[in-house]
């Protein structure tokens, strides 16, 4: 399972959102079912971040979402800070 998150700061909010992301990758890495977690920066807009997560299956996306690090420091902490966001969930093609 595949998710690929877009998230743009609001401005006056970029070093905030990093910071967030600068706990969450390593914590989110650590968890047994995560497979990558990679966030990526667009060099032509500093508010923009692209998440690349992949799991095992989705108990281990849910296990994600119910971790006290990714309520804390992305839920509370750097969505709120978000002017827009994306998300799409993917499942591997069987070709």
């Amino acid at each position: 399972m595949l998710v690929i998150a877009r998230w743009v700061a609001r401005e006056g909010e970029v070093e905030a959102v990093e910071a967030a992301l600068q706990q969450l990758v390593p914590a989110a890495r650590a968890e047994p079912g995560v497979l990558a977690f990679d966030v990526y920066r667009d060099p032509d807009d500093e508010r923009v971040f692209v998440l690349v997560e992949r799991f095992r299956d989705q108990a281990a996306h849910d296990a994600h979402v119910a971790a006290e690090h990714t309520r804390v420091l992305a839920i509370e902490d750097a969505l709120p800070r978000l002017e827009h966001r994306e998300r799409a969930v993917l499942d591997p093609w069987p070709g």
